[in-house]
């Protein structure tokens, strides 16, 4: 299995040198913008043909064939957020292609969202994660310790099993140990610890807030994680829940902690440097950053892809925010700081703390479900509220609830509820958890 890593890394290597010239060579950053929008039109003319929702668009006078600036670009394009993108997924979506997969994802306002893909979309960006990684003496060659939401947990019969059993052995192949972040109580974070020591990896990877409650609960062995002499601990998918956490991390893995950003329907969009900024992979996405009302110094994010893909995505808001040092900052190359949400979690019993990733995997392929959002009483019952144009079928309900058991059995009396309209926060935002308990673990 080793050998298949070795040659991944090789030829990973191979195409370093290419990237190197192109992000950081003498003029890369004032080609950066030239050589996007070359990248953008190439792929415009098959959007524009062949996406009903872009042929229409193109259909207009004041949309070119071919842009000459991003200004004309961005006076003409959409901004499209996840729900817009939600309703107008069919006539977004190349029809004339067929997918190799879906991108699921229920992301932290909890919508559900399904866009068809293809395989060649992820191998034409790879490769900027496995740059991004060098930076830290990371090679395809190191095995890498996953404390992640394993979606494959939640099969059931015949085909849960053989996708189990392709899982393991994708992962067998790539050295990959992965250990489930739904369940983050102390007793499984401290399992999690005991083989993370045994597996040895060269490398940590998880979602920020499961790495900050790993390194709360294994504290006591920093000592034996620091002789692994691992390269890095990469976060991901939320924001950290503390100002502290990195930190924590750090001192508890012995190595540095950087941060992936992007999305599920993205990929990687940038990744921290050494340094602590975070640069765009710029070859592969123009980001935008829109004004807000937070200050001049914090933006939205907004995102158009450069390559091809079977669901196009042309100035996407991706729901996060970012900030900037100065306002000379080139937010397209790169930036300071992802302003995102950690993800909540749910308290089960004294010790027990579920995930939020728990229920947007168990739930995200339900595609009768519009939105939904997880609802925790003092007393800890559960509910899951749900909106959609129809009250969900039992059997669906026992699927969701079957899910649930699969992670903790507790979850097996939850109840799902039709409502409605979900609860939205002062500030006008939906959240996938609303808890009335709070954890003890800071």
């Amino acid at each position: 299995m080793r050998v298949i890593r070795d040659i991944r890394a090789l030829r990973n290597r191979q195409g370093f040198a290419a990237l190197e010239r192109l992000y950081f060579g003498d003029h890369a950053s004032d080609d950066a913008r030239r050589l996007q929008l070359k990248r953008f039109n190439a792929v415009w003319r098959e959007i524009a043909r062949d996406s009903p929702f872009y042929s229409s668009l193109a259909s207009r006078s004041d949309v070119p064939t071919h842009f000459d600036s991003w200004d004309d670009f961005e006076q003409v394009m959409p901004v499209l957020d996840r729900s817009a993108l939600k309703r107008n997924r069919n006539r977004i979506s190349l029809p004339c292609k067929r997918p190799d997969y879906w991108r699921t994802t229920g992301g932290s306002t909890a919508e559900p969202l399904r866009l068809p893909a293809w395989r060649s979309e992820d191998r034409l960006t790879a490769l900027d994660t496995w740059f991004a990684r060098s930076w830290f003496g990371v090679t395809a060659s190191d095995r890498l310790f996953l404390l992640w939401g394993h979606s494959h947990l939640f099969g059931s019969g015949i085909a849960g099993r053989v996708n189990s059993t392709i899982r393991q052995l994708k992962d067998r192949s790539a050295g990959y140990l992965r250990f489930s972040a739904y369940d983050l109580s102390r007793e499984r974070l401290r399992e999690a610890g005991a083989k993370l020591l045994r597996f040895r990896p060269g490398y940590v990877l998880g979602y920020s807030g499961a790495l900050h409650r790993f390194a709360l609960f294994n504290r006591d062995r920093a000592s034996e994680f620091g002789e692994l002499g691992l390269k890095v601990a990469v976060a991901t998918g939320e924001a950290f829940p503390s100002p502290d956490s990195a930190q924590l991390i750090a001192e508890v893995f012995g190595c540095p902690v950087a941060m992936e950003y992007g999305a599920v329907e993205t990929g990687a969009v940038a990744h921290q440097r050494p340094s602590g900024e975070f640069h765009v992979f710029w070859g592969s996405y123009y980001v935008e950053g829109l004004p807000t009302s937070e200050s001049s110094d914090v933006l939205e994010v907004v995102i158009t892809a450069l390559y091809p893909r079977l669901t196009p995505l042309i100035r996407y808001s991706i729901g996060d925010l970012i900030s900037r040092d100065t306002q000379n900052s080139r937010i397209g190359i790169s930036f300071t700081k992802v302003i995102g949400r950690s993800n909540d979690g749910i308290i089960l019993g004294e010790n027990g703390f579920v995930h939020s990733e728990t229920f947007t995997h168990a739930l995200r392929d339900i595609e009768k479900i519009h939105a939904f959002q997880v609802v925790q009483a003092l007393n800890q019952e559960i509910t899951i509220n749900y909106t959609s144009d129809e009250t969900l079928p039992a059997d669906i309900i026992r699927l969701i609830c079957h899910r649930l058991c699969k992670i903790d059995g507790r979850l097996g009396a939850i109840s799902l509820e039709r409502v409605p309209e979900l609860r939205m926060t002062v500030a006008g935002k939906t959240k996938a958890i609303v808890s009335c308990v709070s954890s003890d673990a800071s």
